[in-house]
């Protein structure tokens, strides 16, 4: 019985002893194979130079929208329209158009300031007269 059981004990030292042989070797094995990929992360790697990438063409493609014959009209009336006056403020000799500041007699672009009012200007233009009048009063806007 003590043969047994001696025997039995050095057969399980062997066998512990060999699995952590196979450890350390397995140990042994990731470290090497860590090592050789670090060193070929650290190898300085060569790109490709800045002129090469701009010259690629975007791999992306555009789709365009077509435009219908209304939308092509509209486009162009906004284009071809002329600039709308809007008389803001009347102030002594001075009245505010489109958000500018003018007096008597001065030019807007073709257009000439020829009379101010109390609560309209006339302007004329080389082909016909304009007459923009303040718009009609706030409710909110209160003048003691």
């Amino acid at each position: 019985m003590k043969k047994l059981i001696l025997l039995l004990s050095i057969f399980y030292i062997n066998i512990y002893a060999n699995m952590e042989q196979k450890q350390i070797v397995n140990k042994n094995f990731l470290i090497k194979e860590y090592q050789e990929m670090f060193q070929k992360i650290a190898q300085k790697r060569i790109g490709i130079d800045e002129d090469s990438i701009m010259s690629v063409k975007p791999p992306f493609v555009t789709v365009l929208k077509k435009k219908k014959k209304k939308d092509i009209l509209k486009n162009d009336k906004k284009v071809f329209s002329k600039p709308t006056l809007v008389l803001e403020a009347i102030f002594n000799n001075k009245v505010m158009i489109s958000g500018k500041w003018y007096k008597l007699y001065q030019k807007i672009g073709e257009n000439r300031i020829v009379a101010i009012r109390n609560d309209y200007v006339i302007i004329k233009s080389p082909t016909k007269k304009l007459k923009l009048s303040l718009r009609t009063k706030n409710e909110n806007i209160k003048i003691k």
